[in-house]
């Protein structure tokens, strides 16, 4: 619940005003929104004439933009090398703008069909291959495991019990629909990859050893998608419909409700302070593991590195077993 928003992925004093704008830009927000973020998270105060003089000096433009046609191929390449094979065209193109890569959605259907034809048709067809933080000022989630904590953090920040309920699944249909829309965009995958190694026998779930290894081989790598996917979500654009839905990207709705016809009495100022005490206190209380002090130890004797990619997870996974159980050499 703290608001980290954005992580540019570097200190604060190393960040120049062009690389913020940038962020903000390839996000796809307006540049109103740009506007209101440069002022709310960085102070910079800014029109909107100047803001639009300085994207045209930076080279950003929307319509029309310029690309390298493999370059682009290359980034889906590796975008579709993993759980990105289960998205559609639209998730791909929306995901290269995330990464600063900006190209017409015709270019990206149509590379797709050319990488992985078969995939294609088969989405088509509905169907799957194997500074001050801030709270909001009520929480309700359903009974899972995971929530007990949003829970104690929840109540911990606004000083109120009651500020936190637990309602049954079926009436948090929201979450219940993002939940299958994660699965359908991304843990499918990962569920029939980890199913497919215990098949193979190269993993053991009865082995405490090999279960430790493979969380320490795939544990962050596996959070780094899981933020994608969450910056994923909270930039793309949620169109108007005659449900009872506002449209907008969600960061927006949420950092900037002002700017929808919202007011700003439904999140609640959190003092750093208190979120560094969550943080240690509820969030972070690890026991030590001397497993994972182990694999430590061996990746670093075997001049290995943490993996940026499932196949060198799997790779990491397969070096560290054979330091443990014949020695490290």
């Amino acid at each position: 619940m703290a608001d980290n928003f954005p992580d540019l992925g570097e200190e604060d004093d190393q960040v120049d005003e062009e690389d913020i704008v940038r962020y903000y830009f390839f996000k796809g927000f307006t540049y109103e929104e740009i506007r209101m973020f440069l002022q709310r998270n960085h102070g910079l105060e800014i029109s909107i004439t100047t803001l639009k003089r300085r994207i045209k000096a930076y080279g950003l433009r929307r319509r029309e933009p310029d690309y390298d046609v493999n370059e682009i191929r290359a980034a889906i390449e590796d975008i579709v090398d993993g759980y990105g094979s289960t998205q559609g065209y639209r998730a791909v193109w929306h995901t290269l703008q995330l990464k600063g890569l900006r190209v017409p959605r015709i270019v990206v259907q149509e590379i797709l069909k050319e990488i992985d034809p078969e995939a294609t048709e088969m989405r088509r067809a509905h169907r799957l291959k194997r500074r001050f933080g801030g709270c909001p000022v009520d929480l309700v989630t359903d009974l899972g495991t995971e929530n007990g904590t949003m829970a104690a953090i929840q109540a911990f920040f606004r000083d109120d019990p009651n500020s936190h309920r637990y309602v049954p699944s079926p009436r948090n249909q929201r979450i219940e629909a993002w939940w299958g829309l994660l699965r359908k965009s991304c843990t499918t995958w990962w569920i029939n990859f980890f199913k497919d190694l215990v098949a193979q026998r190269t993993i053991d779930l009865a082995s405490e050893l090999d279960m430790e290894c493979l969380w320490f081989c795939f544990a962050e790598l596996i959070q780094k998608v899981l933020n994608e996917i969450k910056e994923h979500w909270n930039t793309h654009y949620i169109r108007k419909s005659r449900h009872d839905t506002v449209s907008g990207r969600p960061d927006s709705l949420y950092y900037l409700p002002h700017c929808h016809g919202g007011g700003n009495h439904f999140i609640m100022p959190i003092p750093e302070a208190e979120v560094h005490y969550a943080r240690a206190h509820v969030i972070d209380l690890q026991d030590d593991n001397i497993y994972q002090d182990y694999f430590n130890y061996a990746l670093q004797a075997s001049n290995h590195n943490k993996p940026t990619n499932w196949r060198e997870a799997l790779e990491l996974y397969n070096v560290l077993k054979q330091c443990a159980y014949n020695g490290i050499h």
